[in-house]
């Protein structure tokens, strides 16, 4: 009974050490000055130009106001400098792919850790999505959380989001958009290893994406087959949220890079999958990647995060990178896949993945030259979320 109480106080003093300590950081970020002045810093802009060295970064309110070689900017007093020695500045990472992301530990760990976005694919539950996205976002400590609806599917297919009919698809869809939902996914997935599900239609598909267009938003398709690859393209989705597991298709690929349809290779999971079930699906979604990169696809960042029962990255996803560059993708590519590339198919490409002038100040800072070792990303020197600094790391 004693070490029974023991115990249960401990927990609960551990418990209120996290929570106060939580309020007591969250009050130092209210206290920080909304004028920041990062001086003496190098800047890799997302966008695929050369480092820019010897910079400075004025940011206020969150965003970013004025970039300038130095002395070329005059610094107001009211900004508070940091002087960044030489170290390297990019836009916070995207993953533009994971599950169980409506909670708070993910959400402050993948913040600590330099990524400043990230994208849901997969909420399940009863809960309202679009205002626990809101809620979820005012926290100053949590990374920024896209929403995307529950996965749409025929009845008892793949997903729980289930629909009869194109005016169906229609409806559902509009009641998504106007509530607020960031982004419509759809599976066209009819098999997975034995287990078979009924698939939406050709005619289905495309009425989500027509209906999801018309009202300004985009669709991610959930396909792991090369042979329903058609379907997403004739209807103009707009990213395919796996790589799929079977060899490309000439032709189909060719397709896809001329209709700007972006890819989350997800290689994370199938080498987890891979390794579970002594599959070859990760040298095969390997070596497809490899295609689409050397054709001149765009690639987005997303690893499928707990989407699976295999081990994920719980921090920066280092293991997606780095599976990326054994698939041939340069350094500067894979940047640009987890800033640029990642915003734009959350739809946020006008408000982050580039470091320009207007931008949410979201800011990943490292040491090194991440173009020589990508592995340093692991190791944020300081991370800046809606223009505030929410981790003070190191130098190395």
């Amino acid at each position: 009974m004693k070490h029974h109480f023991l115990k249960e106080s401990l927990i609960l003093s551990l418990i209120c050490l996290f929570i106060f300590g939580s309020i007591s950081y969250t009050q130092s970020l209210n206290k920080q000055s909304d004028s920041l002045a990062l001086v003496h810093c190098s800047i890799i802009d997302g966008t695929g130009a050369p480092p820019l060295k010897d910079r400075i970064i004025l940011i206020n309110k969150g965003r970013i106001k004025q970039i300038g070689a130095a002395g070329d900017i005059a610094i107001p007093a009211e900004y508070q400098k940091i002087d960044l020695a030489g170290a390297f500045v990019l836009p916070g990472f995207i993953n533009a792919h994971v599950h169980n992301g409506y909670n708070e530990t993910n959400l402050q760990r993948w913040l600590q850790a330099g990524v400043t976005t990230v994208r849901d694919l997969g909420p399940h539950g009863s809960f309202n999505f679009v205002k626990e996205r809101d809620r979820l976002n005012l926290n100053p400590l949590n990374t920024r959380l896209v929403s995307a609806t529950p996965l749409i599917t025929k009845p008892q297919g793949y997903g729980s989001c289930y629909i009869n009919s194109p005016e169906e698809a229609e409806r559902q869809v509009t009641v998504f958009i106007k509530s607020g939902i960031d982004v419509i996914k759809i599976a066209i997935e009819d098999n997975l290893q034995g287990r078979v599900w009924p698939m939406l239609t050709s005619a289905e598909v495309r009425r989500i994406v027509n209906s999801a267009h018309t009202l300004k938003k985009r669709v991610s398709a959930h396909i792991s087959h090369t042979r329903n690859l058609q379907i997403a393209i004739d209807a103009g989705v707009d990213d395919i949220s796996h790589m799929v597991v079977e060899p490309l298709d000439e032709k189909q690929l060719h397709q896809i890079v001329e209709k700007n349809i972006y890819w989350e290779p997800t290689l994370e999971l199938w080498q987890g999958v891979s390794k579970i079930h002594s599959l070859d699906w990760d040298r095969i979604t390997l070596a497809n990647l490899a295609r689409f990169y050397k054709a001149g696809g765009k690639v987005a960042l997303g690893t499928d995060f707990d989407g699976y029962v295999c081990q994920f990255d719980r921090d920066f996803p280092i293991t997606e990178v780095a599976l990326m560059q054994q698939a041939g993708m340069s350094n500067m590519d894979i940047i640009i896949a987890g800033t640029r590339n990642a915003a734009y198919v959350c739809d946020l490409e006008r408000e982050l993945g580039t470091i320009e002038q207007g931008k949410i100040a979201d800011l990943l800072v490292v040491g090194r030259n991440p173009l020589d070792d990508l592995k340093v990303l692991q190791k944020p020197y300081l991370v800046i979320h809606n223009g505030l600094v929410v981790n003070k790391g190191n130098s190395n």
